[in-house]
């Protein structure tokens, strides 16, 4: 579900900022809490207008800060109880970046990752069953335009995610940046 935060002429009258702020930490604190919560809700804990909040929101966006907002999902839930991860061993090339760009086209891989070390791919794939992991292996990836020298495959037994993880991330930004000669950057 994408929620659109920015309103129409929000870029026309502002300047681009070069550097994060603490009132940025902020809202990027307080949108990792609660992706759904309102400008104004935002505005009143941070003390700010909505619109300034609107226009920080804008300039976070628009700097790759904030790349989206998700809803997650339970995919064992809808039928894909399985999630395997596949170490992938490859023909290395001027072409090896666009191959694994390619490799997250497949409808069920949910992400590539480009390593180092003994493999050159870690796939994380989510299928159905044993059967649904075959096909995507020998029909999809082995027989796909990648060259695969060697793989090899991981079947999760379960994740832990960490909740708060880049919440914590961000207060620590926010505790190295700490210094009483730093003020307050509030805008016009």
């Amino acid at each position: 579900m994408a929620v659109n935060t920015r309103r129409p002429d929000a870029g026309a009258h502002r300047s681009a900022r070069k550097e994060i702020d603490d009132i940025d930490l902020q809202i990027l604190e307080l949108l990792v809490q609660d992706p759904r919560r309102s400008q104004r809700s935002l505005a009143k804990d941070i003390g700010l207008s909505p619109p300034a909040i609107a226009d920080r929101i804008a300039q976070l966006e628009e700097a790759g800060v904030i790349e989206g907002y998700t809803t997650k999902i339970n995919l064992a839930k809808l039928g894909y109880s399985m999630t395997v991860f596949a170490e992938i061993s490859c023909e290395l090339g001027p072409e090896h970046r666009e191959q694994s760009r390619q490799l997250s086209e497949i409808d069920e891989v949910e992400k590539v990752i480009l390593t180092t070390g003994a493999h050159d791919l870690l796939i994380k794939i989510n299928v159905r069953d044993r059967e649904h992991l075959n096909e995507v292996l020998f029909e999809k990836l082995i027989e796909g335009q990648t060259k695969i020298y060697q793989s090899n495959t991981r079947v999760s037994l379960g994740e832990f995610e960490r909740p708060d993880y880049h919440l914590g991330v961000l207060r620590q930004i926010r505790e190295s940046r700490k210094d009483p000669s730093n003020e307050r950057d509030l805008p016009d």
